[in-house]
């Protein structure tokens, strides 16, 4: 559902992908071959947010911003199912873990990873191609070899997957709906 909020539609590039239950309100702009998986709920209803090319925001995800904030994610992104994302920078590239939560004011750099059910804390910087774990999220080590492959990867496969559901007509994006 692609819903208009206090005069603020949507602006949804034609070639994403957005599954006909993820949820999209307000001031969210989503950039080309970005895909919003089932369930996804984006909520820019207090402030903005950018999705990039390519970023794949994938099952249960929900992200949302504090009241005149931002939430950017850069270009090839994943966002893995059922995180959380709020008001906080995910830089181009990077893998945010099944079921972590990145908070305000945080950055997650270019082709770091946020191992699965990590808490990447507020205003906490995880620096480009290393690796951060836990609650609250440490970083551990550089990442390379077969972690950065599935770092690069990933927006990939997602990108391959949404084409396929669009060819069969679904996730075509819908029209906005006012509230």
């Amino acid at each position: 559902m692609i819903v208009t909020l206090n005069g603020k539609t949507p602006k949804i590039h034609p070639d994403a992908f957005i599954a006909p239950n993820a949820t999209i309100i307000g001031d969210v702009e989503v950039e080309a071959g970005a895909n919003i998986w089932f369930g996804a709920q984006i909520r820019g209803d207090n402030g903005s947010i950018h999705i990039g090319a390519r970023a794949s925001i994938q099952d249960n995800v929900v992200i949302h911003v504090a009241p005149g904030g931002k939430t950017i994610i850069e270009s090839d992104v994943l966002v893995g199912h059922g995180a959380v994302v709020h008001g906080c920078t995910l830089k181009k590239g990077c893998f945010i873990g099944i079921n972590s939560v990145v908070l305000d004011n945080a950055v997650v750099g270019e082709k770091a990873m946020v191992a699965a059910l990590s808490l990447v804390l507020h205003n906490c910087e995880i620096p480009a191609r290393h690796v951060a774990v836990g609650a609250p999220a440490q970083v551990k080590k550089e990442i390379s070899g077969e972690s950065l492959r599935v770092v690069e990867l990933g927006p990939v496969l997602y990108a391959e997957n949404s084409q396929i559901y669009r060819e069969q007509g679904i996730g075509l994006p819908g029209q906005a709906e006012q509230i």
